[in-house]
C-alpha cells in the first residue's frame, strides 16, 4: 500500500514539475575530483548480480532510497525521473545510468524493485534500483559515499533516516559531486555536469 502511494505521489510531483536547467556550454570550471566510488556487489531489479566495474565507462547519478519510505523518498525519487524524462533524447543516453539503492533490503526484494520500476516506466538501460544484504548497503552510504543512514523506529515518518543528496560519478567510477536531491537548484546542477560529463 505504501509503494503504491508513493508512486502516486511520484507521479503527481513529475506532473508538476517543469524541465530543469539544461547544459551550458560556457561553463569551464573543471568539476572537483573527490574519491572512487566504493566497490559493490548487488542485484538489480531484473535479478542481475552486478558490481561498480559494470558500470565502468557510464556516467552514473546515485541515490539511496527505500520503496515504503513515507518520507523524503517519493519526491527524491521525482526529481530523478524527471531528470530521466529530460535525458531520453540526449544522444549519449546509452552512456548514463541513474542508479538507486535500497536500505530497506529486507522489504525491496528483486521482485518490489522490479514492480516498483515498471511502475514509473524505466528500464535497467536507464535506471538501476540494487537491493542485497543490509550491512553492504548500509556501509555503502555511510563509509563508500559518507552519506548518514540511522534506524529510526520511533519516528512513522522517516523510519530509516538518510540523506537526500545525490552521487554524480563519472566513467572513471570517480565521485564529482554531491547534490541535493529534493532542492530543484541542486537537481538542476546536478543534470548540468551530468551533461558536461557526457560531452567529455
Amino acid at each position: 500500500m505504501l509503494l503504491v502511494a508513493g508512486l502516486i505521489v511520484l507521479t503527481q510531483i513529475q506532473t508538476d514539475r517543469g524541465s530543469l536547467l539544461t547544459f551550458d556550454p560556457r561553463d569551464t570550471n573543471p568539476l572537483p575530483e573527490y574519491w572512487p566510488a566504493p566497490d559493490f556487489t548487488l542485484t538489480n531489479q531484473a535479478g542481475e548480480t552486478l558490481t561498480r566495474e559494470d558500470l565502468l565507462g557510464k556516467v552514473w547519478a546515485a541515490d539511496f532510497f527505500f520503496t515504503s519510505c513515507p518520507g523524503i523518498c517519493p519526491m527524491l525519487s521525482a526529481n530523478m525521473q524527471a531528470m530521466n524524462a529530460d535525458l531520453a533524447d540526449h544522444p549519449r543516453r546509452d552512456q548514463l545510468r541513474l542508479v538507486s539503492f535500497s536500505l530497506d533490503p529486507a522489504n525491496d526484494t528483486t521482485e518490489v524493485l522490479a514492480e516498483y520500476a515498471e511502475a514509473i516506466g524505466v528500464t535497467p538501460n536507464d535506471w538501476l534500483f540494487f537491493t542485497g544484504d543490509r550491512q553492504a548497503l548500509w556501509d555503502l552510504s555511510i563509509e563508500g559515499f559518507k552519506l548518514e543512514v540511522a534506524d529510526t523506529p520511533d519516528d512513522p515518518v522517516n523510519p530509516i533516516l538518510h540523506s537526500g543528496k545525490v552521487i554524480l560519478i563519472d566513467r572513471q567510477g570517480m565521485i564529482r559531486g554531491f547534490y541535493e536531491g529534493l532542492a530543484p537548484e541542486g537537481m538542476a546542477q546536478l543534470q548540468a555536469d551530468l551533461r558536461r560529463l557526457l560531452e567529455e
